[in-house]
């Protein structure tokens, strides 16, 4: 390769990935559909609404509250360019996955109802929030399940999408196989957020970015390590958690001993209490805030523009495939005003991919995901495209020197995986270029020999 066509490489390379389209996933409750309704989520913010929660009954049918389906929700997110999924299970509604799942009739009409959901709703995929598997038969039986699920929603239509909410920790992760859910979802929604709670005997922060010598309950940062260093998920396929609500405490300070920490408020409803009796301090350790009424001996652990910077951010610069926010609406100020939403978009470049119509134009189904990253000998590319047009997957040097051409051809399939064996290229980074008609997507890989 010439030298100037060299340069053009690296600057198309350099500019991909400045431009990247992040994902900023944003689940919505049913139940606060009549106090923020579909009209008021800022769509040009998000990229994906997930629509919480429906549920498995015993017999494997379809639970769901009275009223849950909101047929304006799915209107809305079409009109305005966007994707809205469903999701199953959630915290206190997830106590039959582990019998229907264990039951092969039971399993196939959960998928079955799933599917037809889907359908019947006009939505654009499923999240699955099991919350929690715990024991080796929940763990084989839930890669039975998702494995079920995913061709099932392929047969229907492979541009479904499958998402799952995930611990951050592994008191629980540790039934859940990663190694072979990430071969069958397109991105896990990690639930980095609830570090402390009425389960522990002392107050702490509810989603600290990084740890405090004087806390070992857990941190964002810890959650990504744990999740991508030991469990082998690639950081590209995770969607990082951003807590729109916070956590009060009976206690005399932070770290202290405490009851409560079962009381959850929207940001919407701590920021007006910034000096009315509450005094708001920095953790310059953990970057997040807390406020503190001293004449109560209470303390509320939250997030707030900067902290959600600060993680938006962390995502970007550790190639995280976007945020995820629990939940739409808890910012809202005024029906104008959710500065928590609007820090994160604004942070995580959400909003600068629109067209003239002021609609944000994600790629019609194009996605390159590789695993796992960083890798010793193989690593494998997962190439999602629209099908029956011509794609190229190219390898690059950090230098933009074109190592391999693994693919050039017409794509009949839409879900396309190939594999590269380093051989003997020393440690080092390359970039994977997938190009297409629907757009170009930039992975960065590091070889670690």
């Amino acid at each position: 390769m010439k030298i100037f066509e060299r340069v053009f490489v690296i600057i198309l390379i350099m500019g991909s990935l400045l431009t990247a389209q992040n994902f900023l996933v944003g689940y919505y409750p049913s139940w606060n559909q009549n106090s923020f309704t579909a009209s008021e989520i800022q769509w040009d913010h998000v990229t994906h609404v997930v629509h919480a929660f429906v549920w498995p009954e015993a017999d494997g049918s379809l639970g769901y509250d009275s009223g849950f389906w909101y047929d304006n929700l799915t209107q809305q997110a079409h009109q305005n360019n966007r994707k809205v999924i469903l999701s199953v299970g959630g915290a206190g509604q997830s106590a039959n996955f582990s019998p229907v799942t264990a039951d092969a009739g039971k399993r196939t009409t959960l998928v079955n109802e799933l599917v037809g959901a889907v359908q019947q709703h006009n939505y654009d995929g499923l999240d699955i929030d099991w919350e929690f598997p715990e024991s080796d038969a929940d763990k084989n039986n839930m890669v039975t399940f998702i494995s079920d699920l995913h061709k099932a929603l392929n047969d229907a239509n492979p541009a479904y999408l499958l998402s799952m909410a995930i611990p951050s920790g592994d008191y629980y992760g540790q039934w859940f196989r990663y190694d072979i859910l990430k071969l069958y979802v397109d991105w896990f929604n990690v639930m980095t957020y609830d570090y402390h709670g009425d389960w522990f005997d002392h107050s702490g922060h509810n989603a600290p970015l990084y740890p405090s010598p004087a806390d070992a309950c857990g941190s964002v940062d810890e959650t990504c390590t744990y999740l991508s260093e030991t469990r082998g998920i690639a950081q590209d396929k995770m969607c990082i958690g951003l807590a729109f609500y916070g956590r009060k405490f009976n206690t005399s300070g932070l770290y202290q001993s405490s009851t409560g920490g079962d009381q959850t408020y929207g940001y919407k409803d701590i920021i007006g209490l910034v000096g009315n009796g509450w005094t708001r301090t920095w953790d310059d350790v953990s970057k997040v805030p807390y406020l503190t009424n001293n004449a109560a001996n209470q303390l509320i652990t939250y997030d707030d523009t900067t902290s959600i910077r600060l993680k938006s951010e962390y995502i970007i610069e550790n190639n995280y495939m976007g945020g995820m926010i629990w939940a739409l609406g808890h910012d809202q100020l005024s029906t104008n005003q959710q500065p928590l939403m609007e820090t994160a978009a604004k942070t995580l470049s959400v909003s600068s991919f629109m067209d003239s119509g002021g609609k944000v134009q994600l790629p019609k189904h194009l996605n390159l995901q590789v695993y796992p990253n960083p890798f010793n000998d193989t690593v494998v590319f997962r190439l999602t495209v629209p099908p029956n047009q011509q794609a190229t997957l190219k390898l690059f040097d950090a230098r933009g020197k074109l190592i391999s051409i693994l693919l050039q051809d017409e794509i009949l399939s839409q879900d396309v995986h190939l594999s590269w064996q380093a051989g003997n290229f020393g440690s080092g980074v390359f970039f994977a270029l997938l190009q297409t008609k629907a757009g170009r997507s930039v992975r960065k890989l590091v070889h670690l020999k």
